[in-house]
């Protein structure tokens, strides 16, 4: 597999900012989930329904983390001669924004959230 140093340094940099998102997501998450009680120990039921969107975000958000290292691996595994510009592929762009698209609303939520229990 012949690979330049510019493709190896966009793939590589996609890989760490996929798995940074994945952490983050991961971290809020468990952290929203064992903090809850303390932050609002009798939350409305809008205040519920914000923090379960917010979950189920987050959620995703990991989920197409996953799907997008899937798809950085499988761009790098099919072909012979990868180039820098191959990671603008379809199969890597789409799952990649739609991860940041939900890590963000997860991220709002939770703020939201948090502002509603203070």
């Amino acid at each position: 597999m012949a690979m330049d140093d510019r493709a190896k340094a966009a793939f590589s940099t996609a890989v760490e900012v996929v798995k940074n998102v994945l952490t983050l997501s991961t971290g809020v998450l468990v952290l929203g989930m064992t903090f809850t009680k303390e932050l609002s120990p009798n939350p409305t039921p809008t205040q519920v329904r914000i923090l379960e969107a917010s979950w189920c975000f987050l959620f995703l958000a990991m989920l197409f983390g996953v799907l997008t290292l899937m798809a950085l691996t499988g761009t790098i595994g099919k072909s012979s001669q990868i180039a820098a510009s191959s990671i603008y592929n379809r199969n890597i762009r789409i799952p990649m924004g739609i991860q940041f698209i939900f890590f963000l609303a997860g991220i709002a939520l939770t703020v939201a959230y948090a502002m509603l229990a203070v």
